[in-house]
């Protein structure tokens, strides 16, 4: 029992030391704050001066200039690519060596670029500058078409009854006659017909188009332009390739083919325009 009361009287001693030094530093600490406080106070131009200096970022110096307060943001840049399409233009370039309505893709048109490389400064997470540093721009290609002006003055394919293509050279004036021909003869014109895949005297297969004449009139391999000679009915472009008997004793100037006996018998007869073309 007497070492019990021993070793906490001991204990008690060590606490009672160790709080009255840390009393002591404090005591020490706050009187040196009071002084400062104190010396602070005592001289209130200076403080007036420290404190203006502050709200104008500004500091005094010793000899009474004033230095600027910098204070500092943080402050971010970044780069970034960017590429926007430049829209391709389409050129339509007229040829009077096409038909109207004809139109040819010559060029196929291809979208430009303009490549950019962009610094931007953020200052304290918010945008400052933005900045394009290079850029690079690949060209446009324009689309090219070709528009056709000629004006051949062809009758629509249905108001004719040859089915051969019609050589581009060829044309009609406004008043259904070819622009261009040797001669013209005119005289009666009727129509024939014949099974599939018959082949006329000339050797060709016979086809709506080829027609029978006289080859001593027409020679065979003749180009020709046939229509009515008040143009309401209109045979074609037309091949001289056959011949026949009628033809040959003069009964008629030309034999139109048709694809169909009926027809043929819907032509009947009529004076036709024939107009040599070459």
């Amino acid at each position: 029992m007497l070492y019990v009361k021993k070793h906490a009287a001991w204990r008690l001693t060590v606490v009672m030391v160790l709080t009255f030094a840390a009393i002591f530093i404090l005591g020490l600490t706050i009187g040196r704050n009071v002084d400062a406080y104190e010396e602070l106070l005592s001289d209130s131009d200076e403080t007036a001066l420290t404190i203006a200096a502050t709200i104008n970022n500004t500091l005094p110096s010793a000899n009474g200039e004033n230095f600027a307060v910098t204070y500092s943001e943080p402050v971010t840049q970044r780069t970034s690519m960017t590429t926007e399409t430049i829209p391709h233009s389409t050129v339509y370039r007229e040829d009077d060596t096409l038909d109207v309505g004809t139109e040819i893709l010559i060029t196929e048109g291809v979208d430009g670029q303009r490549i950019s490389n962009t610094l931007r400064t953020y200052v304290d997470g918010r945008l400052k500058t933005f900045e394009v540093i290079s850029e690079h721009i690949n060209e446009p290609i324009d689309e090219v078409i070709l528009v056709g002006t000629r004006d051949r003055n062809l009758p629509d394919k249905e108001d004719m009854i040859s089915e051969l293509e019609i050589p581009e050279w060829f044309a009609l004036d406004e008043n259904g006659v070819p622009t261009s021909y040797e001669s013209v003869l005119t005289g009666k014109g009727v129509a024939y017909s014949a099974y599939p895949g018959a082949k006329t005297a000339s050797g060709r297969y016979a086809v709506p188009g080829t027609v029978a004449v006289d080859p001593s009139i027409i020679p065979y391999g003749t180009e020709m332009y046939i229509a009515s000679t008040d143009n309401d009915h209109i045979y074609g472009y037309a091949i001289a390739a056959d011949t026949g008997t009628g033809l040959l004793e003069g009964l008629c100037l030309v034999d139109l083919y048709m694809n169909t006996y009926e027809e043929s018998c819907d032509w009947g007869a009529h004076q036709v325009n024939i107009y040599i073309l070459n």
